[in-house]
């Protein structure tokens, strides 16, 4: 199963996602009723390229990514969405079609709201429009950054790049669940290449890899082994998203 259900929410719980975090109290509970928490495995397909968007889905825990997939059925990722975003952000900018592959890399929860109430609340609350709206400017850096950095950069590099990432939008944790096929599939190489990139990282002693259980052990020198995609990509969140990480700290309990 790629979908499971989700353990009951807890009332007056707020939500993990931050861009939720940002509504009222108010405004949270006109659309309570309406977020389904749904709990999502590894490798699951939210959307394909085309389909129609009739809910957007607020990360908690998961990690999504943007992919690219070709005919020959080679993919590659494009950018990361956390518990800092929005998947089908596409609904926000009057497309009501995806316009690429939405695919889970780390499970866990997200909170799925029907495209109608995510635009009322969208119009209705300025914060919320303005943290959106930076939210896909920084997506559309991250993309434009990806193009150079798969054109141009090693596996070993790109890897370093895309576990930093991953981190980042997992709260800190140090440890992820990512399978040499899923690590092929993001950053659309053989696997035999990120074996080769995964040993020698494991080799410098800043992660450790087994069984599809990847660890972080030196932060530091992980950052400064990937390449400077990982530092502009940052940079820009930072500069376009620089208060949502007290924002969510400073909102009342949304009573879901």
């Amino acid at each position: 199963m790629s979908i499971r259900e989700s353990a009951p929410r807890l009332p007056g719980l707020p939500p993990m996602n931050r861009l939720l975090s940002t509504l009222s109290v108010q405004e949270l509970g006109r659309i309570k009723q309406q977020l389904i928490p749904v709990n999502w495995e590894a490798d699951h397909i939210i959307l394909e390229p085309m389909e129609p968007v009739h809910y957007v889905w607020f990360p908690e825990t998961c990690v999504v990514s943007l992919s690219v997939a070709l005919e020959q059925g080679i993919t590659c990722e494009a950018g990361i969405i956390g518990s800092d975003g929005v998947v089908g952000y596409e609904a926000f900018l009057g497309n009501d079609l995806a316009l690429s592959r939405y695919v889970v890399q780390v499970a866990g929860i997200a909170l799925q709201l029907p495209v109608k109430s995510a635009l009322s609340a969208f119009t209705s609350n300025l914060m919320f429009h303005d943290l959106l709206m930076h939210c896909v400017s920084a997506l559309h850096a991250e993309t434009l950054q990806s193009v150079a950095c798969h054109g141009l950069h090693t596996g070993r590099v790109r890897l370093a790049r895309f576990l930093l990432q991953i981190q980042d939008h997992t709260h800190g944790s140090p440890v992820v669940n990512l399978t040499h096929e899923m690590l092929a599939n993001v950053l659309g190489v053989q696997r035999t290449t990120v074996t080769a990139a995964a040993m020698e990282l494991q080799q410098e002693g800043l992660i450790s890899y087994r069984r599809g259980r990847i660890e972080i052990l030196d932060r530091a020198g992980l950052e400064l082994a990937a390449c400077e995609c990982y530092g502009a990509i940052r940079a820009n969140f930072e500069r376009l998203m620089p208060h949502i990480n007290n924002v969510a700290l400073a909102v009342m309990p949304c009573l879901i």
